[in-house]
């Protein structure tokens, strides 16, 4: 969701981060690598007595990459929602999955509303959470690794076919070099990538949500 509002902010969109960081050195740098990239991070709680979600990164010569990333269970995973889940004035929520409870407020809050809500699905999520959320967001993007997390498909045709079972929301997954595929009218449309030269793919599929 960071890498999302930070591309949406340099696309010239104000976006405005809900999440959570530790009083240390890296939730200091976080904040301050996202404000300079123009993100609202008033919405940023920092917990004290907690460490901030850090992550490894291994770059191959042909851009491809590795993560590993560590985050305190305290942290997201087991951290009520925020209060009032959406801010007044927001259009559309986006959200990622490493907060579930937060993730699925937003959500029900922006149906409410009726305004977009985008799940970005590249992590599993734990019951009820992973049903409430399939209900409420009017769309859903998987990374293919995500998909087949929450699907057990290693087809993405029929990672989608299962998901829509469960979702009435538009459909997405993105699949690297291969483009993207996606519902629409009853179908799938599959949109290819445009070529480029790949230098780092962290944050490519986030880049895309936003």
């Amino acid at each position: 969701a960071a890498n999302a509002a930070a591309a949406a902010a340099r696309l010239g969109a104000r976006a405005r981060l809900v999440s959570r960081v530790g009083t240390d050195l890296e939730g200091e740098r976080i904040l301050a690598e996202l404000s300079a990239l123009g993100v609202d991070t008033t919405g940023v709680e920092r917990v004290p007595g907690l460490s901030s979600s850090v992550s490894a990164v291994l770059v191959e010569a042909s851009g491809e990459r590795l993560l590993v990333n560590h985050a305190d269970p305290a942290l997201f995973e087991e951290a009520p929602a925020p209060d009032p889940p959406v801010p007044a004035g927001i259009g559309a929520v986006l959200v990622d999955g490493r907060w579930p409870r937060a993730a699925v407020a937003a959500l029900e809050a922006a149906r409410m509303r009726g305004i977009p809500g985008l799940a970005d699905l590249d992590h599993g999520m734990a019951e009820p959470w992973a049903s409430r959320l399939l209900e409420a967001a009017s769309h859903l993007g998987f990374s293919r690794d995500g998909l087949e997390r929450w699907t057990g498909e290693l087809d993405p045709a029929r990672g989608l076919a299962r998901i829509a079972a469960r979702s009435p929301a538009a459909l997405a997954v993105t699949l690297g070099a291969r483009g993207v595929l996606s519902s629409e009218a009853g179908g799938l449309v599959h949109l290819p990538a445009f070529p480029v030269r790949a230098v780092d793919t962290l944050g490519a599929g986030d880049t895309f949500h936003g």
